[in-house]
């Protein structure tokens, strides 16, 4: 993070000048967990710091009390940490595509989108045609499209279509359901 040893060596005051204010308190739960850890337990916890040039970045430690005193009172730790920055900016971008891709199915007329993955499991369940159908995104996200307990649309008939859409193939399907009848499109999400 740019800083020097010679800046953080036994100054507490300036190494919780680093954190950032929204994370300042996290920290300070973690370090009342880690005085009061059991031998060979450990504490993790995620936060940022403020590096030299000025920017935030994503910081993961794992900590456990390493010398205790007479009286049990820690003089040691030990700890391991690692720069998450990228993994917690990929985190951030997905959420940001789910909203959009949510905001985007919620604004079809008379329409539905739902997002799987290779291994046929439901990432995105939203729009208006789902609600009106009765089809809650919490009954089907999270779920494969195997699973038998899904309610509100026999998901296991478009299995093979899904597969094939894994592929990079695209179809619509036309098929009744509850008193109608519905076109369904299949197309690959390309990045």
């Amino acid at each position: 993070y740019g800083i020097n040893e010679s800046d953080s060596k036994d100054n507490l005051d300036f190494l919780r000048s680093l954190v950032h204010p929204d994370d300042k308190e996290g920290v300070r739960s973690t370090v009342q967990k880690l005085r009061k850890l059991r031998e060979g337990d450990f504490v993790k916890t995620e936060y940022r710091l403020k590096a030299k040039d000025g920017n935030w970045k994503w910081f993961y430690n794992r900590s456990m009390i390493f010398k205790r005193d007479e009286e049990g009172n820690p003089i040691q730790y030990f700890g391991v940490g690692q720069d998450i920055t990228d993994r917690k900016e990929k985190e951030a971008l997905i959420r940001r595509n789910e909203e959009i891709y949510r905001n985007i199915a919620k604004n079809i007329p008379n329409g539905s989108v739902t997002v799987f993955d290779k291994e046929l499991n439901f990432l995105i369940l939203e729009g208006p045609l789902a609600e009106r159908q009765g089809i809650k995104k919490g009954d089907v996200e999270g779920k494969s499209a195997y699973d038998k307990s899904l309610k509100g649309q026999d998901w296991n008939s478009l299995v093979p279509y899904m597969k094939k859409v894994i592929q990079g193939q695209e179809f619509t399907l036309e098929f009744p359901f509850k008193n109608f009848l519905f076109r369904i499109t299949l197309v690959p999400l390309r990045d």
